[in-house]
């Protein structure tokens, strides 16, 4: 067969990311809930005694296993996209329970706008915070694309999207992370931070304070979000890429993830990038084996040569792509912006 043309390059590009284990190395609810707790002793030290962290865990994986051993199709049984995303959203009520158990503990009780900017700064300080290897890099480019639109009439944004608490405390950690990164992007990393809208779910107090109210910690609809499964991500992104594009065929949706709950929306995007350590962890591991078993490929993001090449004739791609830090993202995006 003749190689493939190479496609022109798309007039806007919106460059989505999950947040724990995708920008991160690491999940980063923990750090936060840790604070939370260290900041009012009183959860644990009620009558009758408050929910350790470890409990609210403990509860959860109890929830999933059950559900797993009761659920009808196991995951031998699940051999194609439309078989996986249903046990994906069957997943809706856990994490629900999950959420409301850690309200209902107080875990967050007290924990406003400045006190998670204040662990923000100094997670992101001490390293309990860790972005990946090339984000800084990434986020300038977008920056440099922004600024060229006018020139070369193409534009990449970025967005952050992400089932976990809290959007103030993404927000804080970008902001700390790029003043941290100054002397390799300048002041371009900031900007594109700025520029970078993130939707998570927030926490009571945050809301509470009036951010809820606004942009701040709101959906495109202008609701504060309640973000919990694959579902409410891939909904999320659609809304974001229907903004962006503006009726235009030329707009482009990449899309980068880690894990299960990010799957529909990898499928969903025109380009869909899985991040991969070279030690792979437990849920890296598990969307490994889900993408084996459900028949999608995973190849090496150079190894892309065109827009919707990936595509097959049914509801989802033939291949994703992966990259092990954002270096690799950062030059495939100087290829195609």
């Amino acid at each position: 067969m003749p190689p493939a043309l190479r496609a022109p390059r798309p007039n806007k590009l919106s460059l989505i990311l999950d947040w724990d284990g995708t920008l991160t190395t690491t999940d980063t609810l923990a750090v936060l809930a840790s604070t939370a707790y260290a900041s009012d002793p009183s959860i644990t030290a009620t009558s009758p005694p408050g929910i350790p962290w470890s409990s609210i865990v403990s509860a959860y994986l109890t929830d999933l296993r059950a559900h797993t051993a009761s659920y009808s199709c196991p995951p031998a049984h699940r051999t194609s996209y439309p078989a996986e995303r249903a046990w994906l959203r069957s997943l809706r009520a856990i994490e629900a329970a999950s959420a409301t158990r850690a309200v209902d503990a107080g875990v967050f009780r007290g924990v406003g706008g400045a006190e998670v900017r204040r662990v923000a700064v100094e997670a992101v300080a001490r390293g309990d915070v860790r972005l990946r290897d090339g984000w800084a890099r990434a986020f300038a480019l977008a920056a440099a694309a922004t600024a060229a639109a006018g020139r070369q009439g193409g534009v990449l944004s970025t967005s952050v999207v992400s089932v976990n608490w809290s959007r103030r405390f993404v927000c804080e950690c970008l902001r700390a992370a790029a003043v941290a990164a100054q002397d390799a992007g300048g002041d371009d990393v900031l900007w594109a931070v700025r520029a970078c809208e993130v939707f998570a779910n927030e926490l009571p107090d945050v809301v509470a304070e009036g951010a809820g109210q606004n942009q701040e910690a709101a959906g495109l609809e202008g609701k504060a979000l309640e973000l919990r499964t694959s579902e409410d991500k891939l909904r999320q992104v659609l809304r974001i890429r229907e903004r962006d594009s503006g009726g235009e065929s030329t707009t482009r949706t990449v899309y980068v993830g880690d894990s299960a709950t990010d799957l529909e929306c990898l499928v969903a995007a025109d380009v869909g990038v899985v991040v991969r350590d070279e030690d792979l962890g437990g849920g890296q591991r598990e969307f490994k084996e889900t993408c084996h078993r459900i028949g999608i490929k995973v190849r090496r993001l150079t190894e892309w040569s065109a827009f919707d090449e990936r595509r097959g004739e049914g509801e989802f791609p033939t291949s994703l792509w992966s990259i092990g830090d954002f270096h690799e993202l950062s030059e495939w995006l100087e290829r195609v912006v």
